[in-house]
């Protein structure tokens, strides 16, 4: 029998494809990280507005201590806030620049400018998603979420319909109310 030098890439080939294919796979965190709780969007940044240390987060509480978060924000004082502005207090404020709710879901009129009322009115929304009224206070435990929830919608595909405010993500975007 004899051998053809030509066949090497076509082995070598073979054998780099096998070996690709062959690879386990891994879960989406190490892990010694798959158990316990983690925060929820905007979590940090709501655990900061309980200024009295009751571990609750009042309706008051949240009124002064997003307008501080918006004023922490607009470092140039001009009351309204650039894409650089939030992306510097989101990393800040939130753990990250793409924290959400993000950018686009907060600029609801799209002119790449979050003005007060828009910075303000998405961060209410997202507290009342997490159960806070103007009766209720939120218990800062109801914060975090459960590592285990967050890995079985990442194995099924994705996040709830509709992501950030629950709608179906089709169509007009609702009214906002005032804050």
């Amino acid at each position: 029998m004899r051998f053809s030098y030509s066949a090497l890439p076509f082995l070598f080939s073979l054998l780099f494809l096998a070996s690709c294919s062959s690879k386990p796979d891994r879960p989406p965190f190490p892990r010694d990280m798959q158990n316990g709780q983690i925060l929820k969007p905007a979590g940090l940044l709501f655990s900061g507005f309980d200024t009295d240390l009751n571990y609750h987060m009042s309706h008051d509480e949240f009124a002064f201590g997003i307008e501080r978060a918006f004023l922490a924000a607009d470092q140039d004082q001009s009351g309204d806030l650039s894409l650089w502005e939030y992306q510097k207090w989101a990393q800040a404020a939130l753990g990250s620049a793409t924290a959400l709710p993000g950018w686009m879901g907060i600029d609801r009129d799209g002119n790449k400018i979050l003005e007060r009322e828009e910075f303000k009115r998405a961060y209410h929304r997202l507290a009342e998603e997490y159960g806070l009224t103007k009766l209720n206070e939120l218990p800062l435990a109801s914060l975090t979420v459960d590592m285990d929830e967050v890995l079985s919608k990442i194995r099924s595909g994705g996040q709830r319909p509709g992501g950030f405010g629950g709608g179906k993500g089709r169509g007009r975007r609702p009214a906002d109310d005032t804050v």
